[in-house]
């Protein structure tokens, strides 16, 4: 007669694939998903999601294995081959524990933690930029980038990607930013760095782009902090911006652009905190 018997390295696989679906659906339902990776992976996830359920299904149904009872007079230690258990390793477990671990724990963005330190300036008014001494790129049959609307939101990444190109649609320009906050350490009061993350495919391919902050009260805004700053863009001679990661695309010219905050507001951290240079950048860049 065959019996059934609960196999139980089958019973562990299922339940590792069970939690691992369990745990990309609530990234995918809460959309924390899109901390860890761009919109355009987030299709891919999805299909796998779908494709690992059908495997999780699978497993299910094949947890319990027959096995055949026979009786072997004549050779009672004769094992006939009936011990059909996948055996459980060791190795199956720790897989199910960062699997447990990403359901607990709630996914953050990436924030200052990734980033260095610099030095020291001063504070000043706004300073109107002599359009003819920023340096300039041509590019032969390219044209300007669209201006920005006066007011509107411009990301850090639009004006490291155009300033040389188009200096006149950014500087003595007044537009909204929107970032989180780092103090680089020894850095006066007055001064703070405004960073956005770029992501390509996920997390682990972030670039981080930042403009400098210029505001009297920048010192009460803590690290990480997410801000939205109305702000016009000048220049100052500070060469220890060069030494900081977000803001060092300037790198190497005198002049650096700095943003000289008029209003700064507090904001909740965006549903989608990351810039993606591949399109799918939000309104508003919530």
């Amino acid at each position: 007669m065959d019996r059934l018997n609960l196999n139980i390295g089958r019973f562990l696989q299922a339940m590792i694939l069970t939690v691992f679906v369990v745990l990309l659906l609530k990234l995918l339902w809460t959309g924390e998903i899109r901390k860890l990776v761009a919109p355009h992976i987030t299709l891919l996830l999805q299909i796998s999601t779908g494709v690992l359920i059908i495997m999780a299904i699978y497993v299910w149904m094949n947890v319990k294995t027959k096995d055949h009872d026979c009786s072997c007079e004549h050779d009672p230690n004769h094992s006939h081959g009936h011990d059909h258990q996948d055996k459980p390793g060791i190795l199956w477990g720790v897989l199910l524990l960062p699997v447990i671990l990403g359901l607990a724990v709630p996914t953050q963005s990436l924030g200052t933690a990734m980033l260095n330190s610099g030095m020291n300036p001063k504070p000043a008014n706004v300073k109107t930029v002599d359009l003819a001494s920023v340096p300039r790129v041509k590019v032969e049959g390219m044209p300007l980038p669209p201006k920005p609307e006066p007011g509107s939101e411009v990301t850090m990444y639009e004006v490291m990607n155009n300033i040389l190109i188009a200096p006149e649609h950014y500087f003595n320009q007044r537009y909204r930013y929107i970032g989180f906050v780092y103090h680089p350490v020894g850095w006066p009061e007055n001064r703070m760095i405004l960073v956005r993350y770029v992501m390509v495919h996920c997390a682990a391919d972030v670039l981080a782009v930042g403009l400098t902050v210029e505001a009297q009260d920048a010192g009460k805004y803590p690290n990480d902090t997410w801000v939205e700053v109305d702000a016009t863009l000048s220049t100052r001679k500070a060469p220890e911006i060069d030494e900081e990661v977000p803001v060092s695309w300037y790198y190497g010219y005198e002049e650096k652009p700095v943003l000289v905050a008029h209003e700064i507001k507090i904001i909740e951290e965006p549903k989608d905190p990351y810039i993606y240079p591949f399109g799918f950048n939000p309104a508003g860049g919530n």
